[in-house]
């Protein structure tokens, strides 16, 4: 108990440092934003820098606190498919009971949970269960988390709607942004995204992002665009897909130019299926470079998850996308061993 009581200060005192500058954005967003006449202040990669520490402090708070006495299942090419379903419903009741005061009611948030509440009053929001987390979100204007594991940075954002298409450049603006994963057409029996990509494509693997009012001072730029139109909504990629998605996206990244940005239609199913792909895939690569034999790795498609869990609601929300990154570890695997 005295372990977190003094970690909570040191991570409350953080945070009030990371979330000044935040702060002052939001009184000068609060009433103004739709006013494309307002100059609003950038935040510098200075500022991203302290918030992405903090941030890094926080999630390590919540997992000790939430996962300290928790056993991972290990990776087991052996595991059959009802055993995995059975290991991923375990961890979805685990992650209710820790994001719900009561594990089922989604009105009653612990206090380390708590979906941003301006967030929620702009009532410009997809999915109103997959609202970001007041400690990590992007700003209070689009729904969007930052994510950060392994040293890589990531945008979990929902897909933009015709009336915040403006907000949605502005946080790849805003954030430095390098890399655009779009994981939603446009339309899929439903509307799921406007159609942003049909007036700024730059070629098939760049997107122009434009300059904004509210950021007079920063040019527009293009950044790498990777998307796919072979995953819908609420279902696994194969997994071929997903990992030739995974792989494009690390023979781009370059961490000094920024986070990669991904997108679906509320920003943790599809989003959270290939963050925590991209995250597997990383660790796997790490660990061989460490000269650890194929056969002796030590992976945790559970534990990966679980992490991700602290940072967004429902990232890989169903028992299919789940057993789908346990078939992306064994393709890979075959590829690293042959």
């Amino acid at each position: 108990m005295h372990y977190f009581s003094g970690r909570l200060k040191t991570i409350c005192q953080n945070a009030c440092k990371a979330s000044l500058i935040i702060l002052l954005v939001n009184v000068v967003y609060a009433d103004e934003y739709r006013n494309d006449q307002v100059t609003l202040p950038f935040i510098s990669s200075s500022d991203h820098e302290n918030r992405c520490t903090t941030l890094q402090e926080d999630v390590e708070y919540r997992f000790e606190k939430y996962f300290e006495n928790y056993e991972f299942a290990s990776w087991n090419a052996d595991r059959s498919e009802n055993e995995i379903k059975e290991e991923f419903s375990k961890l979805n009741a685990m992650r209710r009971q820790i994001w719900f005061t009561n594990g089922n009611d989604q009105q009653n948030w612990r206090e380390d949970f708590c979906p941003c509440q301006e967030l929620m009053k702009e009532e410009l929001i997809r999915a109103p269960n997959c609202i970001a987390f007041d400690y990590n979100k992007i700003n209070n204007f689009y729904n969007g988390s930052l994510i950060e594991e392994n040293g890589i940075r990531f945008l979990a954002l929902e897909a933009p709607m015709d009336c915040n298409l403006t907000r949605f450049f502005d946080v790849l603006l805003e954030t430095n942004a390098s890399m655009l994963v779009c994981l939603t057409p446009a339309q899929d029996g439903i509307e799921q995204c406007t159609p942003y990509w049909e007036e700024h494509l730059n070629g098939n693997e760049q997107i122009v992002i434009p300059q904004s009012l509210n950021f007079p001072t920063v040019s527009p730029k293009s950044i790498d665009y990777i998307t796919t139109n072979e995953w819908n909504d609420c279902s696994p990629a194969m997994a071929n897909v997903l990992l030739n998605l995974v792989l494009k996206a690390k023979s781009l990244y370059d961490p000094s130019r920024g986070p990669i940005a991904v997108q679906c239609i509320g920003g943790v199913a599809r989003a959270g299926t290939f963050i925590a792909a991209y995250c597997l895939v990383h660790e796997i690569d790490a660990q061989l470079a460490a000269g650890i034999p194929v056969n002796e790795l030590n992976i945790s498609i559970e534990r990966s998850v679980a992490r991700l869990s602290l940072q967004r609601y429902y990232m890989v929300a169903c028992a299919p996308q789940y057993l789908n990154l346990y078939r992306l570890v064994q393709a890979y695997l075959d590829i690293k061993q042959k």
